[in-house]
């Protein structure tokens, strides 16, 4: 009797609602009795989605010239027991010989290689761009202090404390960076649908993420304005009235 052991998502797409066990399963040629009942898992891709419905027949039902052998270790590297696996291998069948060992986890490694230099050539541009918007913040709130020097040395003679200078060149620079962030938020909230594809195992709508980096921008905003800001409360008041 043939005899084969499906997965769930096959058992739920066949007969959903019923116990796949003892059903018959086949090409319309030849059929098997399912016997057993199987996890998902991962198989063409280490980042499917959707695991793909699967059933799976005896060797000697289904002649391979090659087959994968899986062995666990309890501690240490796994290739040190390639020396007993062989030996175990060749009790079983001489014949049979054990071929190219590798680690899972290299596999694994190999896998995801195309998505982990995507994801660090995004985190490259990402990082390239916040210098860029740190230097352009810095660069208009510099500017925003000289333009304004001659309204700060006649705040500085009237009376104005340092402190308060400081607080409203930084706080111009924070609204501008409030702003833009809420700007950014909208719009990155606007297009998650269209990089929804694109994410595995992260929620487009990661309030976690959002918030980190919300936090990150403002926090390298506020140093791009504080040193225009501590400059501006440091303006000397004869020397700005005089327009030097």
């Amino acid at each position: 009797m043939r005899v084969a052991i499906v997965s769930q998502s096959l058992a739920a797409r066949l007969w959903p609602g019923q116990d796949a066990i003892g059903r018959a399963i086949g090409d319309g040629v030849t059929s098997s009795t399912v016997v057993g009942l199987v996890p998902d898992t991962v198989y063409r891709d280490a980042l499917e989605r959707e695991a793909p419905p699967f059933y799976y027949v005896p060797l000697a039902q289904n002649y391979e010239a090659g087959v994968g052998l899986h062995v666990r270790s309890r501690e240490g590297d796994p290739l040190a027991l390639l020396s007993a696996v062989r030996a175990a291998v060749r009790d079983v069948d001489p014949r049979i010989a054990v071929a190219r060992p590798q680690r899972l986890r290299d596999v694994f490694d190999q896998s995801i290689s195309s998505e982990r230099m995507m994801a660090t050539l995004v985190g490259l541009f990402g990082a390239l761009a916040l210098l860029l918007a740190t230097v352009g913040l810095y660069g208009i709130m510099e500017h925003a202090a000289a333009q304004r020097r001659a309204e700060i040395g006649i705040r500085l003679a009237l009376g104005a404390i340092p402190g308060s200078i400081f607080s409203l060149i930084l706080g111009e620079g924070l609204r501008l960076v409030a702003i833009g962030t809420a700007i950014g938020l909208v719009g990155a909230f606007a297009t998650t649908r269209y990089i929804q594809t694109l994410l595995v195992g992260v929620n487009p709508i990661d309030l976690t993420t959002f918030a980190g980096v919300s936090i990150v921008l403002a926090l390298t905003a506020a140093l791009a304005c504080f040193v225009p800001a501590r400059r501006a409360m440091s303006v000397d008041p004869a020397v700005a009235l005089r327009g030097k």
